[in-house]
């Protein structure tokens, strides 16, 4: 799960970037994980609602600070704890 409130745009693309290589097979193709959550908060700006387009797994663009019962949270956890 990310947390994303006052970092940058580089700061989500570092992260994302750390978790396709973290899911990369000895042949370069990159493993889904189980379960990833990208959860916007803080604040809406434009580079946030762009990147939410590409994030290929769950996303959470709540646009607040963090709230562990937030709808998507709880499906996040569900998932993990069926796998």
């Amino acid at each position: 799960m990310f947390y994303w409130g006052k970092g940058t745009r580089e700061w989500c693309l570092n992260n994302y970037e750390d978790l396709r290589d973290a899911r990369r097979s000895p042949g370069g193709e990159v493993r889904a994980p189980v379960a990833a959550l990208l959860y916007c908060g803080h604040e809406k700006v434009p580079y946030k609602e762009n990147f939410l387009y590409d994030w290929p797994w769950q996303k959470a663009p709540r646009w607040d600070r963090f709230n562990p019962d937030a709808k998507e949270v709880d499906e996040f956890i569900k998932v993990v704890e069926a796998a």
